[in-house]
């Protein structure tokens, strides 16, 4: 077993032990609350993974007691950086680089909610639809390599940075889920929900990398190099997306209790 199947699996597992938990609770209280007005539009906000952690508001309409339409918006931003060092005593020289990555981009969603009781405190759901995203993907690396003593060619020092700019990419992820939500208040509930689909991935267009080389010579000379490539992208990725989700949910408009 492969440690993304056990990944998966333990997803699956622990969003099962989630939603019966919470139904479980949910049915040991009184299930009929009035007051609740199921009719009008919810603002729901949720956070959701591990196969894409991400954060999303969503506006949520019911057009009858049983089904919803969800619509939402996720910003994508992802970012890291590593710092690393060497020496080498043999060869009387270190080595220092930088790594820095970023992704950008937003993606909407819209599906469809059955929910499965009516007028229910405990409110279970199933749930399809589909997300749309588009994103783009930046980088930086800085290396340095100096030598403490001069090589053949007199070489002392190598430094170089180099930025690259990647292609669009257009994302595309059916999903099918279920899950339940608690009202704790006639306008506020929790809720959880697991979801899984294909994820799909096109990349295509252009990407730039550009490059500039310094070198550092015994004799006091400095070359500096400038590369500039353009490349053509074109590739299409395909997985499968599991996500548990963790949401609010506030009604827009209550009744008022008499």
């Amino acid at each position: 077993m492969t440690l993304e199947f056990k990944l998966r699996f333990n997803t699956l597992i622990i969003s099962i032990f989630l939603l019966f938990g919470f139904f479980a609770y949910g049915q040991s209280e009184p299930r009929e609350i009035t007051e609740i007005d199921f009719a009008n539009w919810r603002v729901l906000m949720q956070v959701d993974g591990p196969s894409n952690w991400r954060a999303s508001i969503n506006a949520v309409k019911p057009l009858n007691s049983k089904w919803t339409i969800r619509m939402g918006l996720s910003p994508l931003f992802s970012f890291y950086q590593v710092k690393s060092g060497k020496d080498f005593p043999i060869q009387y020289s270190s080595f220092e680089s930088l790594n820095k990555s970023k992704s950008f981009g937003v993606e909407f969603s819209l599906g469809t909610e059955y929910h499965i009781l009516q007028q229910s405190k405990v409110d279970p759901y199933i749930f399809f639809g589909s997300g749309f995203g588009i994103s783009n993907q930046r980088s930086y690396r800085e290396t340095n390599y100096e030598y403490r003593v001069a090589d053949l060619f007199g070489l002392l020092a190598r430094s170089s940075e180099s930025t690259w700019k990647g292609a669009p990419k257009l994302s595309f992820n059916p999903f099918l889920g279920f899950g339940v939500n608690y009202f704790f208040h006639p306008r506020l509930a929790i809720g959880v929900e697991y979801s899984i689909g294909p994820g799909m991935a096109l990349i295509k267009g252009s990407s730039k990398q550009e490059e500039v080389i310094q070198e550092t010579f015994e004799n006091g000379d400095v070359q500096i190099e400038h590369i500039e490539e353009e490349r053509s992208t074109n590739s299409f990725n395909l997985d499968i997306v599991q996500n548990v989700g963790l949401h609010f949910i506030y009604i827009v408009k209550g009744r008022n209790k008499e």
